[in-house]
């Protein structure tokens, strides 16, 4: 066992910090349905294509907070309700 942890030792924040960070991993891979079906539900819906379009860059540059379906009627886009 002490030549494990002498082997080991080097890399102690890694192994640390590895467990959190697959966990954030397991979060992310989650949240992918959720805005899946939101794009779905609000843009193609409402046929609101540049709904769709930004909801996929926005999500694709990591911006998932702010902005939603609000920054789409701010665009002008329609709203068939």
């Amino acid at each position: 066992m002490g030549r494990l942890i002498k082997f080991a030792k080097p890399y102690f924040w890694q192994s640390i910090l590895c467990p959190f960070l697959m966990v954030g991993e397991v979060v992310m891979e989650l949240l992918i349905p959720l805005y899946m079906g939101k794009i779905v539900d609000v843009g193609i819906q409402n046929g609101d294509m540049h709904y769709v379009l930004f909801a996929v860059l926005r999500r694709a540059c990591g911006k998932t907070r702010g902005g939603g379906e609000h920054g789409a009627r701010r665009a002008g886009a329609r709203s068939h309700v």
